[in-house]
């Protein structure tokens, strides 16, 4: 009897189809030829960018509300395709032999297939999904690809609808009496920096995670909120005291993604703080610029790329040791950069630097075991509520940059 069993548990298992790596769903198994989704064209424009900035139009798809190409297209852009049949591989490898483009759509809609064919472009594997005949390739996954660049091609009068939630830190809910807050509708100004357009208004009823908003904005719009400091959470301006504009503000910012073609899931975030505070200790004392001042730069990178935060401390270019606390998103990972310049001017208030950068007199991050020069080396910073204390960095004369390292 048990050895029945065992036959039955050995043919049951057998019949159990292989998981699929670009599933569409998670969990799903699926086998050869399986449906696994849906495809359609798309209307947006897309425009590819060839190795000597040339620029042609490329028929775009619509999977999962994200844009694709058909990877056969590439032939079109300056690409040369092989197949190997044993390896069940397709390559496209940019050899500059035709640059003629193409408008065809290969299909209008239909299924995404399941299929254990791979896809490799310039040598980088990227994910595929089979459409019977032909492949598409997510144009997100092309990012890693040199040379290989996409742009949108934005109407004049173009607008989308976002909505999402407005959501306080998990596990948080809103205080008695809710909490009130403003979105706040940025433009990209002088330099990149933020520049309001408007404010709506939104509550989070009292014991409550979140509350939804829906809302219209530009291509080159993004979203923002600002709280009064009450709620305890960071207040979201991305100005400083001075009405000064952030360098940095990515990080708390909620922006679109040229390769999206829906965005009901556009949430903004509110953020809890925590200090990162510490001692940096400079031993080395140049003549070059006696009496002036410079800027120490410490940088926290967030580990997963969703932007950095940057402290400015102005000091005497004799002092030597100084004591920096800065505000970031607790719960998250961070690089610590530090950096300086050799001499730096005083901006007024609404004035961004415009001419050249001063030259460093050093660059490089914090690691437990010393400064160093690159990010790999460094140690990742798990900051929690309240925060860490005593990130404290040395800069010894090896550290300097010599006049051959900043040119």
């Amino acid at each position: 009897m048990k050895k029945a069993y065992f036959m039955l548990f050995i043919m049951l298992f057998a019949l159990i189809p292989v998981k699929s790596v670009y599933a569409l769903e998670k969990y799903q198994q699926y086998s050869i030829g399986d449906i696994m989704g849906s495809f359609q064209k798309s209307n947006a424009k897309m425009v590819i960018i060839l190795k000597d900035y040339e620029r042609r139009t490329i028929p775009v798809y619509e999977v999962n509300d994200e844009l694709c190409i058909c990877v056969e297209d590439l032939q079109y852009y300056g690409y040369e395709m092989t197949w190997d049949q044993k390896s069940r591989t397709t390559s496209l490898t940019f050899s500059d032999r035709q640059r003629t483009g193409t408008t065809h759509f290969v299909k209008s809609r239909g299924n995404i297939l399941y299929s254990d064919i791979k896809v490799f472009i310039d040598g980088i594997e990227v994910n595929g999904y089979n459409i019977g005949g032909y492949t598409l390739v997510k144009i997100c996954d092309l990012q890693t690809i040199p040379d290989l660049y996409f742009w949108r091609d934005y109407g004049e009068q173009e607008y989308f609808q976002v909505k999402g939630k407005i959501l306080l830190p998990q596990g948080d809910v809103a205080p008695k009496a809710g909490l009130n807050g403003k979105i706040i509708k940025y433009d990209y100004g002088y330099k990149g920096s933020p520049e309001k357009v408007s404010e709506i208004s939104f509550y989070i009823p009292e014991n409550k995670n979140y509350c939804d908003y829906t809302t219209t904005i530009t291509p080159f719009q993004f979203l923002g909120y600002e709280l009064d400091d009450q709620y305890g959470y960071y207040n979201g301006s991305l100005f400083e005291e001075s009405e000064k504009p952030l360098e940095h503000y990515k990080i708390y910012t909620t922006t679109m993604n040229d390769y999206r073609v829906n965005y009901d899931d556009f949430n903004i975030y509110i953020f809890k703080t925590a200090q990162l505070s510490g001692k940096l200790t400079i031993n080395y004392l140049t003549n070059e610029y006696p009496g002036q001042i410079r800027t120490i730069y410490i940088l926290a990178e967030e580990i997963s790329g969703s932007g950095e935060i940057l402290e400015a401390i102005t000091v005497p270019t004799e002092q030597t040791e100084i004591s920096y606390s800065m505000p970031v998103i607790a719960d998250k990972g961070y690089n610590l950069k530090f950096y300086a310049t050799r001499y730096a001017r005083i901006l007024s208030q609404y004035e961004l630097w415009a001419g050249p950068a001063p030259p460093l007199l050093f660059s490089g991050y914090y690691s437990s075991k010393g400064f160093v020069p690159e990010k790999s080396q460094g140690d990742i910073l798990m900051v929690g509520k309240p925060g860490i204390q005593n990130v404290n960095v040395v800069i010894e004369p090896s550290n300097i940059l010599s006049e051959k390292d900043l040119y």
